[in-house]
């Protein structure tokens, strides 16, 4: 017998976006929001909050929660503060899912993190395959005899997104059935439901800070849900760390949360990026799949995704493909600045005009 579990050595690990090296230019590959955070967070920082480091941070994120609850209209039992949206994702797994049980409900294409939860908890997963154009049939989840869904709303990696009202007619459906909603990146063009959280005990919806506040190097995420769901959250967390988001983060997530205007420029100035993006692939041939977020998902016929991936990477520029089924001649494309995204444009012309 090895020194690692047998569950250890069975699991296939989640794989992060390449980081740049020598010779990379551009990073298109990550999801992240290329316009800078808040301008409050500069020397917003005090010799009293080092000092205060000594001692350990509020664990209920009391300050977090107090801004998010007046932006959600709930209330502060119904949020719960995370390192990042995965950990509250990944304690999901472990408070709504049993591995004896029914199991949960995802699409076929999706966030690649889910099934490597699934495998690290034995949760049992009922894969859902998206329709011939990459939307998701709700009618699938609610028929689906399982313990409960997650929908990722827009979706990842294709950026397409479900109405309000079509997520909420599948936690209609089985009141007794949890449905956990992915909004990470909701804010640029999809219709949140986390307000819904008080009319509906089986609904949790998780969002992050990394996206639409710049600041995916902070690590803060949140869930908002029934005090039921919340509760069960809370007894992960204490059972595994009870102190997940560090003073220095608190303060810094509270300051960009409160400043609504300078995020809602930067999302407006990204979505804007973005749809001049895909108008300027459509141009050049490119199939270029309809975006609520803050990405796009792209192919060209007579060239797979691969072959874009290692041309643009020859050119600097780092983007991601998956080596799936039914996406693997398509990349997805972080939106970056304009000047960025113009280089971007000009390299991948250059390739579609050499085939």
């Amino acid at each position: 017998m090895g020194l690692l579990s047998g569950r250890c050595e069975a699991i296939t690990p989640y794989e992060y976006g390449e980081q740049p090296k020598d010779g990379i230019l551009i990073k298109l590959n990550t999801n992240e929001n290329a316009n800078p955070p808040s301008g409050r967070l500069f020397d917003k920082q005090t010799k009293e909050d080092y000092d205060a480091l000594r001692l350990y941070p509020d664990p209920e994120s009391t300050g977090i929660k107090r801004v998010l609850s007046e932006l959600h209209g709930v209330g502060e039992k119904n949020i719960f503060v995370s390192n990042g949206s995965d950990e509250a994702l990944a304690l999901s797994f472990l408070a709504f899912f049993d591995a004896d049980g029914k199991g949960a409900a995802v699409a076929d294409i999706t966030y690649s993190f889910y099934p490597v939860w699934a495998q690290l908890y034995d949760i049992p997963l009922k894969i859902l395959p998206v329709k011939t154009d990459f939307t998701i049939d709700v009618c699938d989840y609610i028929s689906a005899d399982t313990q409960g869904s997650i929908i990722c709303n827009p979706n990842a990696p294709t950026g397409i997104a479900l109405t309000a009202k079509e997520v909420l007619s599948v936690a209609d459906a089985h009141p007794g059935r949890i449905l956990i909603v992915d909004e990470a990146y909701c804010d640029f063009g999809a219709e949140s439901v986390a307000s819904e959280v008080l009319n509906r005990d089986n609904l949790l919806v998780i969002r992050t800070l990394s996206k639409s506040c710049s600041l995916a190097g902070l690590r803060c995420g949140y869930a908002v849900g029934s005090t039921v769901l919340i509760d069960g959250l809370n007894r992960v967390k204490n059972s595994f760390n009870s102190y997940p988001l560090d003073r220095l983060s608190q303060k810094l997530a509270v300051l960009t949360l409160r400043d609504r205007q300078g995020i809602e420029r930067s999302i407006n100035a990204l979505v804007k990026t973005r749809d001049a993006t895909a108008a300027s692939l459509r141009d050049l041939g490119f199939t270029v799949l309809p975006s609520k977020a803050n990405f796009l998902f792209v192919s060209k016929k007579g060239i797979t995704g691969f072959e874009l991936l290692s041309k643009l990477r020859q050119k600097g520029i780092l983007v991601r493909h998956f080596d799936k089924p039914r996406i693997s001649d398509f990349i997805r494309v972080t939106i970056g600045t304009e000047q960025e995204m113009a280089e971007f444009i000009r390299a991948i012309g250059e390739i579609a005009t050499q085939k």
